[in-house]
């Protein structure tokens, strides 16, 4: 191995700080003087500054041009010390033109090294740019392949689904009316591909008349660059004479140099069934409206506030409200204020989602200020995983059976007083029926005695009279 890439072996993995740089160089000068005093004996008079070349180009290799003259200027006074002042303590013309042709072959090695080290450092800068350069282009080579295999593998998943979910592709060539119809679109509507001409008047033909105004409509206004894709639903003759719904879509992809659209390409999809849906829903939709509208009671859409969104006519004329106006109130506000504490709470359990819904009997006020019974029925439109916003109230007239409650229940409190009254005068009665016993008892007695006594004075009379009767006879 070169002894310059030894060292540079040796002093590269050492840490490139400057005390440490500093410190090598000294570290050298100290070797250099051990050595050439352990072999002065065999140098003899050798010139001694020879030996402390070797430490100034390592002093030099391992920290550039500082240390470099750092360990000239070292090698020259260690020099000078042991082997030139002992023991003649003076220096020789001779000596002194050594030390002037050493300083200056130091200088030259740290100016030497120092060029050799900024080189190197350059060519290791160099080195790792090359690296790094060679690092991202494996990368970017990495990631295109990676962007080549993710694009053939999107190509392929895309012409799956094309081929799995839209039934039909076409491509038209506006100017000459050529259109290329994919074997799905054909097969979908029940034809074979000798029944169907490669051109527009094709599709013209099975698409519904009344549908057709429409679509040329939604055609030209994306020629003419009103839609960024043309959109539109109609109906296509099967073969068998039915009529199926479709989505049709699709855009221009060129134009002419005056903008004028000379070939676009799109899709047709099947929505049969989604119409059929909304046909279904909208029709629900209807029931629900002529029930809402016509219903026997008052219902109402409010919101998690109580603000009221839609209200039906039956409960407009039960309030004296009109729509516009109920729109404008909440229920709080129609709430008899001492009913209004209970009625919030049953709210706030319901937008809290304590409750599903409530049923409650209230007093609301109308519109010229008269109190209502009314039976409020109240139920939250469930989202999933949210409050609810919306609530459907239905508003019951209580009134007439609420007086009729009130009358019964004062008829029955007039009857218990009455009843009430009438025990109490029949207790009464008995007590004066006792004392009219107890007088009669009374009043008899006394007859019966008077009765006695009379009898005893009628017996006495008898007596008294027979015995006068026996005196005179």
């Amino acid at each position: 191995m070169p002894a310059g890439a030894l060292i540079d072996r040796i002093l590269g993995r050492m840490p490139q700080s400057l005390p440490l740089q500093y410190g090598a160089a000294a570290l050298a000068v100290i070797g250099a003087t051990g050595l050439r005093l352990l072999f002065n004996p065999l140098l003899g008079d050798t010139v001694p500054f020879i030996t402390y070349f070797f430490a100034i180009t390592v002093a030099g290799w391992a920290g550039g041009a500082g240390p470099a003259v750092f360990a000239v200027i070292g090698s020259a006074i260690a020099a000078i010390y042991f082997f030139y002042l002992p023991p003649v303590h003076t220096l020789d013309p001779h000596a002194l033109t050594a030390l002037a042709i050493f300083m200056a072959m130091g200088g030259l090695i740290a100016v030497t090294c120092e060029a050799m080290k900024q080189a190197q450092r350059r060519a290791e800068q160099q080195a790792r740019l090359l690296t790094e350069h060679g690092r991202s282009l494996e990368r970017h080579m990495a990631e295109l392949t990676q962007h080549k295999q993710s694009l053939d593998k999107s190509e392929r998943r895309l012409a799956h689904a094309l081929d799995a979910t839209v039934e039909g592709l076409w491509d038209w060539n506006i100017r000459t009316g050529e259109v290329f119809f994919s074997r799905r679109w054909i097969e979908s509507l029940g034809y074979s591909a000798d029944d169907v001409p490669p051109h527009i008047s094709f599709w013209e033909d099975i698409v519904h008349p009344d549908d057709m105004l429409r679509l040329r409509a939604a055609l030209q206004a994306h020629w003419e660059g009103h839609t960024p894709m043309y959109q539109c639903e109609n109906r296509l003759r099967m073969k068998t004479g039915e009529y199926r719904w479709n989505l049709d879509r699709g855009k221009v992809v060129e134009r002419d140099a005056e903008g004028k659209p000379l070939r676009m390409v799109g899709t047709d999809t099947d929505i049969t069934e989604r119409k059929q849906v909304e046909i279904m829903l909208r029709e629900s939709e209807q029931r629900l409206r002529a029930m809402f509208d016509q219903a026997a009671v008052g219902i109402a859409l409010v919101d998690a506030k109580g603000r009221f969104l839609e209200t039906n006519d039956k409960l407009c004329d039960l309030l004296g409200y009109g729509p516009n106006e109920l729109h404008e109130l909440t229920c709080a506000d129609l709430t008899h204020p001492d009913d209004r504490p209970k009625h919030c709470a049953l709210m706030k359990g319901l937008v809290g989602g304590d409750n599903r819904d409530y049923v409650a009997e209230t007093r609301y006020i109308r519109r010229d200020g008269s109190e209502t019974w009314v039976n409020v029925a109240m139920a939250a439109l469930l989202r999933r995983d949210a409050p609810p916003e919306k609530l459907v109230a239905i508003i019951q007239d209580i009134d007439a059976r609420k007086r009729a409650e009130q009358l019964l229940h004062d008829g029955e409190t007039a009857l218990r007083k009455t009843v009430a009254d009438l025990e109490a005068s029949r207790s009464t009665l008995q007590d004066k029926v006792h004392e009219l016993e107890m007088f009669h008892d009374l009043v008899v007695g006394r007859e019966l005695k008077l009765i006695q006594m009379e009898k005893e004075v009628q017996k006495l009379r008898a007596e008294r009279t027979r015995s006068q009767q026996r005196e005179r006879s």
